[in-house]
């Protein structure tokens, strides 16, 4: 059978929704994380809490990250939504509206996004800017 580029399943894929890669949007939300960019699972801080030694690994082949010790895991789609606060069409858009498929513009948007704060427009109100991600994802009580 020959192929006749017809969509599979009925949808046309849509390169504008492509994934972002998981390491642009660890350099957007994450600067302080640092990886080789090698193949395979890495060991790494986990952004989401503090830690002294690698609790987390990112593997850039299959776009997603792992931490073993909160129990998250999550592909670049996952960030976006967890970080913006949005479903998944609004962490389309957003990817849509910061990174284009040239390193160029990756690399201005990435620099840019993150000279501002890491956690957010305002920050956190009443703690630290380490505490932020255990506060977007355990709550204000958690201790």
């Amino acid at each position: 059978m020959a192929n006749t580029g017809a969509p599979i399943h009925g949808r046309a894929r849509n390169p504008m929704n492509e994934k972002p890669q998981i390491s642009e949007i660890f350099a957007h939300y994450y600067p302080q994380i640092s990886f080789p960019e090698r193949s395979g699972w890495l060991k790494i801080l986990c952004p989401l809490h503090t830690e002294s030694r690698p609790s987390a690994s990112i593997n850039l082949e299959k776009n997603r990250w792992t931490c073993f010790a909160c129990a998250v895991s999550e592909d670049s789609w996952d960030v976006i939504q967890r970080e913006e606060e949005v479903n998944y069409i609004g962490a389309v858009e957003w990817a849509r509206s910061r990174f284009s498929r040239s390193s160029e513009a990756v690399s201005s948007a990435v620099s840019w996004q993150s000279s501002g704060s890491l956690f957010g427009r305002e920050g956190i109100v009443g703690g630290s800017s380490t505490d932020a991600p255990r506060l977007r994802r355990f709550g204000q009580d958690w201790a």
